[in-house]
C-alpha cells in the first residue's frame, strides 16, 4: 500500500497502535485535522481489511498521552473514540468507533501485565444495528497516511518536538495548566486564518513583514482547558537537521497581552530564537 501511495506522488507516513493507545488516537486526530485521510488496516481472525478515516466526532475529555523519555502532555484528540469513514462495503461518512480491550488472563490483567489493543467498531454502541448490517470488531493494525512530498516533517517529528516546548510554556506561563493539538497546515492559509483572531492591524502587519511561513507548517497550539493560548510554528517543509531543534518560524499567541508578564516572556522568547512573536493587544 505504500509502494501505491508512492507511485502516485505522495509520501507514505505510517504509526501504529502498539502499547501506546491514546498517543496513536491523538495522532489520528491531529492528521484529520491536518485534512489528510488517515487509511486504517485492521484484522478480524485471519482476514484483513483497509479503510479511510475522513473526520471525527469533537473529543470531550482531555487525557494524559505518554510521549518518550516519560513525559506526559494533556491532549484532547486522544480521548477521540467516534471516527467517519469511507469504506466501501459501507460507503461514505459510515459511523466507526474506537475502543481499547486488554489481551490476556484474569491473572494478567490483574497483575497488570495484560497487552492492551486498539479495536474499531464497525457500527454505533448506542443503538441498535442496522438490518442490513451486523456490528462487527476489528484490531486496529496500523495507520497510514499520504502526504504531499513537500510535507517532510513525519506526524511522529511533531509529536517529539513538542516535548521540547515544553520550557516555553515553563517560562512564560507558569503554573498554567495546559494541552496541545498538533497538525499541519499550508503557511498561506495559516496567515489567512489569524486575520479573524483580534490582533491589531499593525502588529498584524509587522507579523506578515516578518514571517516567512514556507508551503507546509506543523503548528503546536497550545491551550488553557478551551482557551486558545498561543500556537509555535515549525517548518513542515524540511526533515529536522538536528533532532527535536526544528526551524522555529514564530509565536501567534491570541490568548496572551502584550502588555502582561507573560508577553514579555514571549518576546524575549523571540529575541532569543529571532523568531516573529505576535500578541493580543
Amino acid at each position: 500500500m505504500a509502494t501505491a501511495i508512492a507511485k502516485l506522488g505522495y509520501i507514505a507516513d505510517a504509526f501504529f497502535p502498539a502499547d501506546n493507545l491514546p498517543l496513536f488516537r491523538a495522532k489520528v486526530v491531529s492528521c484529520l485535522d491536518s485534512q489528510l485521510p488517515v487509511i486504517i488496516v485492521m484484522q478480524q481472525g485471519s482476514t484483513g481489511h483497509a479503510i479511510c478515516l475522513t473526520g471525527f466526532s469533537e473529543p470531550r475529555d482531555l487525557v494524559k498521552v505518554s510521549l518518550h523519555s516519560g513525559v506526559a502532555i494533556s491532549m484532547r484528540g486522544a480521548s477521540a473514540d467516534v471516527n467517519y469513514v469511507h469504506d466501501d462495503n459501507l460507503g461514505s461518512h459510515a459511523h466507526y468507533e474506537f475502543y481499547d480491550v486488554l489481551i490476556g488472563n484474569l491473572l494478567q490483567k490483574v497483575l497488570g501485565l495484560a497487552t492492551p489493543r486498539q479495536m474499531l467498531r464497525r457500527g454505533r454502541s448506542n443503538e441498535p444495528p442496522v438490518p442490513w448490517w451486523n456490528v462487527d470488531d476489528w484490531q486496529v493494525l496500523a495507520a497510514l497516511v499520504p502526504k504531499p512530498e513537500e510535507l517532510r516533517l513525519s506526524i511522529d517529528s511533531l509529536f517529539t518536538i513538542v516535548v521540547e516546548f515544553r520550557t516555553v510554556n515553563q517560562l512564560a506561563l507558569p503554573n498554567v495548566d495546559v494541552n496541545y493539538a498538533l497538525r499541519f497546515s499550508s503557511g498561506a492559509k495559516y496567515k489567512e486564518s489569524i486575520i479573524d483572531w483580534g490582533f491589531g492591524p499593525t502588529e498584524l502587519r509587522a507579523f506578515y513583514a516578518r514571517a516567512s511561513l514556507p508551503r507546509h507548517v506543523g503548528v503546536i497550539s497550545t491551550y488553557q482547558e478551551r482557551r486558545h493560548l498561543f500556537d509555535t510554528l515549525v517548518d513542515a517543509s524540511e526533515v529536522e537537521r538536528i533532532q527535536q531543534q526544528p526551524t522555529i518560524l514564530g509565536l501567534v499567541a491570541p490568548g496572551v497581552p502584550e502588555q502582561s508578564f507573560a508577553g514579555a516572556a514571549f518576546r524575549a522568547i523571540g529575541n532569543v530564537i529571532t523568531a516573529p512573536v505576535l500578541l493580543a493587544p
